[in-house]
């Protein structure tokens, strides 16, 4: 499964969560699927990397 970080305003069924002051919020059907993710950005490409430890990674 592929994740996707991007800025956006939360919708009625997401899930909302604030991490070290960080508010996010993840689709309800991918929060899902999600049980500990790590967010970096990796300067070579430009992006954002989120790692699923519980599954498959992604590159944003």
């Amino acid at each position: 499964m592929k994740f996707h970080l991007v800025l956006d305003e939360p919708r009625e069924h997401d899930r909302r969560l604030e991490v070290r002051g960080l508010h996010f919020a993840v689709d309800a059907f991918a929060a899902s699927y999600i049980e500990q993710v790590t967010v970096d950005f990796d300067e070579y490409e430009d992006s954002f990397i989120v790692i699923n430890e519980a599954g498959p990674n992604s590159a944003c």
